[in-house]
């Protein structure tokens, strides 16, 4: 079995920091019990401002503390053929209203 540590970059600047404006009653660590999340229904919303941060990484911050990942880090979790939800998200610039596209919820799925 190999393991794999994804870690911030604590010392770049310059990166997205997504913030929400309503949680829809999705509780913080309700990606922490392992089952699936059933209802999802892709109306969640992220927001960041161009001043904070422009960058866009593969493993985006939020305050949340949820594990956000682009297309290309899903596509290489997948093909490790791991239990893994991923739940697409919207994703805007707050005064431009830009889209940042190809963003996903990561949830480990634990089987029994």
């Amino acid at each position: 079995m190999k393991y794999y540590k994804l870690s911030m970059d604590m010392e770049r600047e310059n990166d997205i920091i997504c913030h929400y404006k309503n949680d829809f009653g999705i509780q913080q660590n309700i990606f922490n019990v392992g089952k699936v999340f059933e209802g999802w229904d892709n109306k969640f919303w992220f927001y960041y401002d161009k001043q904070e941060g422009a960058f866009p990484t593969d493993y985006l911050a939020n305050d949340k503390g949820w594990f956000v990942v682009s297309s290309k880090l899903k596509k290489l979790l997948e093909n490790m053929n791991t239990e893994i939800q991923f739940l697409p998200i919207q994703i805007k610039e707050r005064t431009h209203n830009e889209e940042l596209v190809g963003y996903y919820i990561r949830h480990n799925i634990y089987s029994k």
